[in-house]
């Protein structure tokens, strides 16, 4: 074993023809470079039984990859290979390794972050009372993150993480404006700063975590970590519950609980979550027993979903705004209600499906890569830099199409399909939406009854290969 020159936090061992990499516990390296034997390489993870195409030249850069440190109870490691001596990168702790794949002067750059797994425990008292069960929530905690983030400067660099308008902002603003020198504030500015926007998920989602005792912050009995990045959460709390003490927001958030509660049943109505969980296991065939709707009223345009496992029992948690998201978008009108109802429902099905097309296409990277190789001409934004995680989008958002149109009268259909295909292709940047729908849609209708959605995914990835 021998330590790379200049880079203390990195590791490298070579066993016959065999490149090891590994990150130090929670360190990030600097980026390593592989010479691969052509243009065309593969990447494989055999802990997920994964693996898909690259080709150098055409290669979005960089590909980000997160992956927890372990997966049914063995080591994650990714391998590289590409007609030469093959790299493994394989994790010895928390942390980021840079990999920069060269081949006759191209390059191309994969950024992997490994991080612990997330951690519950549902005892059969949580399996017998959640079984079956949606619920809508704005937890406490939840909130007390996002007003802390409402006044970070680095939040103002990602404009779709908070709602800054309406009079909810406005009195967090009023409220908490004195505060926002506090070392709350500016140590998950730091933070974030420093980890991105992952690290900003990762921190919202695992405030989830946590409950008052007293004055105190505790782990839930069964969720003390849904997320494996943004572990930072645990160095904040004694500052999370100074802020909270010395701006008395327990006091606001018990004076705004009629307002949260009347977010959360706007969202279960508008929702109709039981009608989408019977719809998506009848098209796909992962399973769960439970899910949680998560919100803030401060929370705007970005969203996620996490699924979290204890044994046999499965709880998909998302993560969403509120329906006043909508208020400026649709009129009051029984028309503009029912738009808005799809449009909200949209919201929300495009990260509950997230949890059935990934793992659909899990085995399928490398047909995908050679239907999508053309990469730009699908996505032009910077998210989603590989193909599949490009397909994977538009089939998730292509899926709740397909919903829609089985369950809304075919004249509110086709005006709230046609908002979703304009928002995909002309804010979020998938041009080809429309065009992709449109395939989608006829191998859909021209199904037999026993084919599921899930079973036609292959027929759809041979539509775009050449």
């Amino acid at each position: 074993m021998f330590r790379l020159p200049g880079n203390p936090g990195m590791v490298a061992a070579f066993c016959g023809c065999v490149s090891v990499l590994a990150p130090a516990s929670g360190g990030e390296d600097s980026p390593e470079t592989w010479e691969s034997g052509s243009d065309t390489f593969r990447v494989v993870c055999p802990a997920f039984d994964w693996e898909t195409s690259y080709s150098v030249s055409d290669v979005a850069s960089p590909v980000r990859l997160n992956t927890p440190l372990r997966h049914a109870g063995a080591p994650v490691q990714f391998e590289f290979h590409g007609g030469g001596e093959p790299l493994i990168v394989r994790p010895a702790g928390p942390g980021i390794v840079s990999v920069t794949v060269v081949h006759q002067g191209v390059s191309a750059r994969f950024r992997i972050q490994f991080f612990r797994e997330p951690r519950v425990v549902f005892d059969e008292a949580y399996r017998s009372s959640r079984t079956g069960k949606v619920t809508v929530e704005v937890p406490e905690v939840y909130e007390l993150f996002h007003v802390a983030l409402a006044f970070t400067n680095v939040s103002d660099q990602f404009p779709s993480w908070l709602q800054r308008q309406g009079s909810y902002w406005k009195e967090v603003q009023e409220a908490f404006g004195e505060h926002e020198d506090h070392e709350l504030v500016s140590r998950l500015d730091e933070i974030i700063r420093d980890g991105g926007e992952s690290t900003f998920l990762g921190l919202r989602g695992n405030s989830y975590c946590y409950e008052f005792e007293g004055d105190h912050l505790v782990p839930r009995p069964t969720h003390s970590r849904i997320m494996g990045l943004g572990t930072e959460i645990e160095e904040l709390l004694p500052h999370l519950e100074d802020f909270a003490k010395v701006s008395r927001f327990r006091s606001f958030y018990r004076a705004h609980l009629k307002e949260y509660q009347a977010q959360e049943e706007e969202a279960a109505a508008l929702l109709d979550a039981p009608r989408m969980w019977r719809w998506l296991e009848r098209e796909f065939s992962s399973r769960y027993e439970s899910y949680r709707v998560v919100f803030s009223p401060l929370t705007y345009g970005t969203h996620n979903a996490v699924r979290v496992t204890d044994r046999d029992f499965s709880e998909t948690i998302v993560l969403v705004a509120a329906p006043q998201i909508l208020d400026d978008y649709f009129a009051k009108d029984e028309w503009g209600q029912e738009l808005r109802r799809i449009e909200y429902g949209r919201l929300v099905f495009t990260e509950f499906d997230h949890n059935y097309v990934n793992p659909a296409t899990d085995l399928l990277g490398v047909e995908i890569a050679d239907a999508f190789k053309d990469l730009s001409s699908w996505n032009t934004q910077d998210s989603y830099g590989t193909p599949l995680a490009t397909f994977n989008e538009y089939l998730t958002w292509a899926a709740y199409v397909a919903y829609v149109f089985e369950h809304e009268p075919e004249s509110l259909a086709e005006e709230g399909v046609q908002e979703v295909i304009a928002f995909m292709e002309q804010r979020r940047g998938f041009p080809r939406f429309g065009e992709f729908v449109s395939v989608f849609q006829e191998i859909v209708d021209l199904r037999d009854e026993d084919e599921t959605l899930e079973s036609l995914i292959p027929d759809m990835i041979d539509q775009w290969r050449d």
